[in-house]
């Protein structure tokens, strides 16, 4: 069985998204970090040294998500952008053919959850909510 690489851009990368690069995507087999996106050039500049010092390779820098979908190296969007603005980069990078992994809080309308689902359904890309904290013991 061969193994799968991810090609990765991550789209926010403040502490929320450099905290999911450097410790759960940094050093690990099968995901290369092609692209990063960030208004905040400190952000990006931080988050590109962990990768090249974990991973040995600078990743392409972006401060408008649009850039960064037009890159045919990816594959997987990791969207961690501010709240509002997870629904708009979700749905651009799945009708730009990338699968999706997206922070929560997802949407703030049930009308933002229904344009989830019917551009999955149009665009075929899968998209997955990254929630981290379900079933803990505060939670239940």
């Amino acid at each position: 069985m061969s193994k799968r690489e991810l090609h990765v851009g991550v789209v926010g990368v403040g502490a929320r998204g450099f905290g999911l690069v450097r410790d759960a995507m940094c050093g690990r087999e099968g995901i290369h970090i092609e692209a990063l996106c960030d208004p905040c050039l400190e952000n990006l500049q931080r988050t590109a040294d962990a990768v090249k010092e974990v991973n040995g390779n600078t990743p392409a820098l972006f401060t408008d998500y649009q850039e960064l979908l037009k890159l045919d190296s990816i594959d997987t969007v990791v969207v961690c952008s501010t709240w509002e603005t997870h629904i708009p980069v979700a749905l651009a990078a799945m009708k730009a053919g990338k699968a999706v992994g997206c922070e929560v809080g997802g949407a703030f309308s049930l009308e933002a959850c229904w344009d989830l689902v019917r551009t999955h359904e149009e665009t075929g890309m899968p998209i997955m909510l990254l929630e981290n904290c379900c079933y803990g013991r505060d939670e239940l």
